[in-house]
């Protein structure tokens, strides 16, 4: 059938990369989406490589995902997760992400976790992700940063060491750090986590913490000129 040749053209734009072809090609082959599983993962998976996002949000799936097989099921649930996120969508997605967890969405509901502000699942995925990689440095950043809002200062300090240590940490994570140290009194170490950062440094949030640090350490040498600069900047607006 006309129907069929349409297909078969659609599968050879595929083969040849053209996947936004390949999907108006199949797309149109139907008047409305196709009943038939086959059929329909088979236009899923063009629309996906096409980024059809808007398409597949609307793209009736349940029959995919509540197959009973788990191959098709999950690739269906993670389709149409990444369809939200990719829509802004996140705690939609986040929710589809949940309904069917593996190894191969774990990133994603880390993220959309961290993003979420459920800092105690979203830890608990970047520790299961660093357990495979454990020298992925946004991974770990990530992972200090959820301990750090979940209130598990002392595990997120410890990541914060690592990132320093491993001289990865970005004027970010060595605030941070610092933010932890003064927290406890630790003054001392505190400015020196923050005296590797330029100074006075350009954006105004850092230079603050950099002169209460220096002045808290008892450095007042670089505490005056830090304060200084510190009023300057605020007077200038």
């Amino acid at each position: 059938t006309h129907s069929h040749e349409q297909r078969r053209l659609a599968g050879l734009f595929a083969q040849c990369g053209d996947f936004e072809a390949a999907f108006a090609l199949l797309r149109d082959s139907w008047q409305q989406p196709p009943t038939a599983d086959a059929d329909l993962e088979q236009l899923l998976d063009l629309a996906a490589a096409a980024h059809a996002w808007a398409y597949i949000r609307d793209l009736p799936i349940a029959s995919l995902m509540a197959s009973s097989d788990p191959a098709t099921r999950i690739n269906a649930i993670d389709t149409r997760a990444t369809a939200l996120r990719k829509l802004g969508h996140n705690a939609e997605a986040y929710a589809l992400y949940r309904s069917a967890p593996h190894d191969g969405n774990r990133l994603a509901r880390a993220q959309l976790a961290q993003s979420l502000g459920h800092y105690a699942e979203s830890a608990a995925l970047w520790a299961q992700l660093l357990e495979q990689n454990p020298n992925d440095i946004s991974w770990r950043r990530s992972q200090a940063y959820a301990l750090l809002k979940a209130g598990r200062t002392t595990e997120a300090e410890t990541h914060y060491r690592r990132l320093v240590a491993d001289k990865a940490a970005s004027h970010a994570d060595r605030v941070q750090l610092a933010w932890l140290l003064n927290s406890k009194g630790q003054y001392a170490e505190a400015w020196a986590i923050l005296a590797a950062l330029p100074m006075p440094h350009t954006q105004l949030s850092i230079l603050e913490i950099q002169a209460r640090t220096a002045f808290w350490a008892g450095d007042m040498a670089a505490a005056v000129p830090l304060l200084k600069a510190l009023l300057t900047r605020k007077e200038e607006g």
